[in-house]
């Protein structure tokens, strides 16, 4: 049988749907992704780490409403089944509905809470079968073999080292706040990476102020971030892409989010989710996208005291000050 499987737009949204397109190879599914995409990163994650072949793999750019018709229409009717679930976006499964109301659709809408377990529940009913799985399961189809890393990387990798991924602006704490919080990691740490894109440059380090700090940000690859992600001791990161891929590796992850109750957060012995509120009266709107604030204040009000305190409070798998 011929399934679609729908992808967000964004590297994370194609990492959490890993347990999905191998669970459904894995039983026979044919399987293809729609991937609603306006970066390339989540049609490199799948093709080059032998996921899904290229052939496989059809883009949708879900910004453009006559583009979304357009794909639906002409692909929706050549498959069995359409996974249709949200990260996918409220555009896609709307219009998926209105042009094919009587096709077969995998649906959660209540997935939000555990994405990974939301999904689960739908294969389960789907395949009828009960599952026993979690994302960090599916880590081999990252090999290491397969990243193409520079001598350099490797180098300074051999050693115990903290990395770190700060974020795009709008999901990430205040330039003070991260000054101080790198200040209190290079006294635990005798290594500390950090990457990014260029969507992180917003946080400027200085070399001469953190000696022990090697600022890889918008200077490597993909597969070289990887690479280092899975040599790292403990990842500290935004909510992000690279969160889930720390995940899927299986690699101790602390992950930093607002208040919002669509946090996509996952319950996993190697990751430890901080939530941070600013207002006392937060009904929990998605701070990107509803906050009556507009102004991402919740994120942006955490002083450096909070979150270190946090992370010594919360941290049960593991102490990144003490290890």
């Amino acid at each position: 049988m011929k399934i679609l499987v729908i992808c967000g737009p964004k590297l994370g949204d194609v990492v959490v749907r890993i347990p999905v397109i191998e669970t459904l190879k894995k039983y026979g599914f044919e399987v293809y992704v729609l991937q609603e995409s306006w970066c390339d990163l989540g049609k490199y994650f799948l093709v080059n780490y032998a996921i899904l072949k290229e052939n496989r793999i059809i883009k949708l750019n879900s910004k453009i409403k006559l583009n979304i018709l357009k794909i639906i229409f002409e692909n929706f009717h050549k498959f069995d089944y359409i996974f249709l679930t949200t990260p996918a976006t409220i555009k896609t499964i709307f219009f998926s509905k209105i042009l094919f109301p009587k096709k077969s659709f995998l649906f959660n809408k209540n997935n939000y809470k555990n994405i990974i377990e939301g999904d689960k529940i739908i294969l389960e009913q789907l395949l009828k079968r009960k599952l026993n799985y979690k994302l960090s399961d599916f880590s081999y189809v990252i090999k290491e073999n397969m990243l193409n890393v520079s001598d350099y990387i490797k180098n300074i990798t051999k050693n115990k080292f903290l990395c770190v991924y700060p974020g795009q602006w709008h999901r990430s704490f205040r330039k003070d706040v991260w000054m101080k919080l790198l200040a209190d990691f290079s006294k635990k740490y005798e290594n500390i990476i950090i990457i990014g894109g260029n969507d992180t440059l917003w946080l400027s380090i200085s070399d001469k102020k953190f000696k022990n700090i090697i600022d890889l940000r918008n200077k490597i690859s993909l597969d070289e971030t990887i690479y280092i992600i899975k040599k790292c001791k403990i990842f500290f990161t935004a909510n992000s892409g690279l969160m889930w891929i720390s995940i899927l590796l299986g690699v101790k992850t602390i992950a930093f989010h607002g208040p919002s109750k669509y946090i996509w957060q996952y319950n996993d012995n190697n990751i430890v989710n901080l939530r941070f509120w600013n207002y006392k009266n937060c009904i929990g709107y998605p701070c990107e996208i509803l906050c009556i604030y507009k102004d991402y204040r919740c994120i942006k009000f955490v002083e450096a005291y909070k979150i270190i305190n946090s992370i010594k409070t919360h941290i049960k798998i593991v102490d990144p000050y003490t290890q």
